[in-house]
Formats: structure tokens, C-alpha cells, sequence
């Protein structure tokens, strides 16, 4: 139930509707088509593998929907990027979805 608590506590950082959230790939299905990242006062930005492009297009629609207070925007150019732009607090969450192989590169 720890895990459940922490859940909890990241949602509720983030400010989400969880259960507004509509059927659509999670974190963990996107996390591995990253292939970059950067983190910025205003944004996380990812670098993702074009292969990624329809879990990209899924993922950042239902977050749309359901953490409406965060800004999602996915760009296919020059390459496939997410950016997500919120809160100091939010990107700290967020970027804890990077997978850990990733080196975070701190922008300013």
C-alpha cells in the first residue's frame, strides 16, 4: 500500500482527474521509445524514436484529457519531441518517468 500512497502523492502533485483519463499507453509504454531529455525551468523536453509516434500521439491525448493544467505538445519536426511544460514541482515528478538509462540534460 506504499506504493498506492506515493501514487497518490504524484497525482496529486501533478493536480491530474486520474480517472478522467481515457484508455491510452501510460508512462511505461512510452518511456521506451525516449531517446532524450532535457529539463528546463518551464519544460521537460523528450527526444522520442519515431517508432514511438502512435504511443506518443495516444499518451499525450489522454493527458490532455485528464492533467489538462500541464501543457503537452508533440512535434514531429525536425525529429519526434514531447513538450511538456508546468509547474517546478509537476517537471520534478515528471521527469522521474525518464527512464533511468537516460541522462537528464539541465537547461537553463
Amino acid at each position: 500500500m506504499v506504493r498506492d500512497a506515493i501514487r497518490d502523492e504524484l497525482i496529486e502533485v501533478l493536480a491530474c482527474e486520474i480517472d478522467q483519463r481515457p484508455a491510452a499507453p501510460g508512462p511505461q509504454e512510452l518511456a521506451r521509445f525516449v531517446r532524450s531529455a532535457s529539463l528546463g525551468a518551464e519544460a521537460l523536453v523528450l527526444g522520442l524514436d519515431e517508432a514511438g509516434w502512435d504511443v506518443a500521439k495516444a499518451f499525450v491525448a489522454a493527458e490532455q484529457v485528464c492533467c489538462s493544467n500541464i501543457r503537452w505538445s508533440l512535434d514531429r519536426s525536425p525529429a519526434l519531441t514531447l513538450r511538456i511544460r508546468a509547474t517546478a514541482p509537476q517537471l520534478k515528478v515528471l521527469a522521474g518517468l525518464v527512464p533511468q538509462s537516460i541522462i537528464i540534460e539541465e537547461v537553463q
